[in-house]
């Protein structure tokens, strides 16, 4: 056990070396810090993902794959 290290201003570091560091968290918590991330980036890219902008999306750049689209709401 000689790499072990203790220190509270920084849990789950289990292993600080001059070559690598060994960190233990839960399953919870990197679920946690990756929705955190998710969340920055989406919300630094402004992303807005709807049904409608993902028709939008395809419509114009796969048209020629694509049959018209009907809106329900119109009568025909």
């Amino acid at each position: 056990m000689r790499n072990l290290y203790s220190d509270p201003a920084r849990p789950g570091l289990t292993t600080n070396s001059a070559r690598y560091r060994i960190w233990v968290v839960t399953w919870g918590q990197l679920l946690d810090q990756a929705e955190r991330r998710v969340q920055a980036f989406r919300s630094a890219l402004e992303l807005v993902s709807t049904e409608q902008t993902s028709r939008d999306y395809l419509q114009s750049k796969h048209a020629e794959f694509i049959p018209p689209l009907v809106d329900r709401d119109t009568p025909q």
